[in-house]
């Protein structure tokens, strides 16, 4: 029996992976399996310190919106909604630097996307203004806001119709979608197990411009067209599997998870005219490929 244990480092000296050919048969496995079990839970050593690229992508899913606005006009009651959009996607990338001790910082930009999918309205506030183009159309009276406010005006029982059916024909489908660009700082701790598997941790601060086009889908109506550019932040971890490679390179591929909020940012009413305020948060579960050189 071999006695000499230098063979189970072989690994760290690519030359002499080219002595396990000489093998045959079913010795050949033996070897490449074990060197396969070390690499994945043999001692490890963080890569040398220097930058890095990365690009990840995933699935994003945005929390319900809350949906809310004041006016000073009375006859418009306040708004209190929740709209709710479809599973959606993340793509990102970033550059940034490994310190030896683990620490990773790093500038990203990721882009993400949702299709809107309906609005459950508890008091309508402007969002009345949908049932009342309806109820014009239907008896040939003028549309808009202002036409609303004189008819409302007027008649206090019609106000409370169009609001209660407003309110009862919930949840209202909608179509369009929401997307977001972000940039972000970001720092993270690579946690060393002695393992090539390297759990981390982090989160990062930045900037998010926030597009939201939103149609009704039950008259055609054009409900909201704005952007808004706002602070938010994301906390997060994950694990990465690291590949060495020679002159202290190398490739992470990891699994990640994210949780973001944007706060409150305010939009503007496409047909109202008037500002509310959304709540955006959610949660994104991608993977990630990191390149250090």
């Amino acid at each position: 029996m071999r006695t000499d244990t230098s063979w189970m480092v072989v690994f760290h000296e690519p030359a002499l992976l080219l002595g396990l050919r000489r093998f045959t048969g079913a010795t050949k496995v033996v070897p490449a399996a074990l060197a396969l079990l070390l690499m994945s839970f043999g001692t490890s050593v963080y890569a040398a310190e220097g930058p890095y690229v990365a690009i990840g992508g995933g699935v994003n899913v945005l929390n319900d919106a809350d949906v809310t606005a004041q006016y000073a006009n009375p006859l418009f009651t306040p708004l209190d909604a929740k709209a709710s959009t479809d599973t959606g996607y993340k793509v990102k990338g970033a550059v940034g630097w490994a310190f030896a001790n683990g620490f990773r910082v790093e500038g990203e930009l990721s882009y993400r996307k949702h299709n809107l999918d309906e609005m459950n309205v508890r008091s309508p506030g402007a969002f009345v203004l949908n049932a009342y183009d309806a109820w014009a159309r239907a008896n040939g009276r003028p549309e808009g806001r202002d036409a609303y406010l004189a008819a409302a005006g007027a008649s206090p029982a019609l106000k409370n119709q169009l609001e209660q059916a407003t309110i009862q024909a919930s949840p209202h489908p909608l179509t369009g979608d929401f997307q977001a660009l972000t940039f972000k700082a970001n720092a993270f701790y690579d946690i060393d197990l002695g393992f090539a598997w390297k759990p981390y941790v982090g989160g990062g601060i930045g900037v998010t411009k926030i597009s939201v086009d939103v149609n009704s889908t039950t008259t055609g109506t054009r409900l909201v067209d704005d952007n808004a550019t706002v602070f938010s932040y994301q906390v997060g971890g994950g694990v990465g599997y690291e590949f060495p490679l020679p002159e202290d390179r190398s490739i992470t591929l990891s699994l990640d998870y994210r949780y973001f909020d944007a706060g409150k940012p305010t939009f503007t009413g496409y047909t109202s005219g008037l500002d509310f305020d959304a709540s955006i948060s959610g949660n994104y579960v991608g993977v990630g490929l990191r390149y250090g050189f």
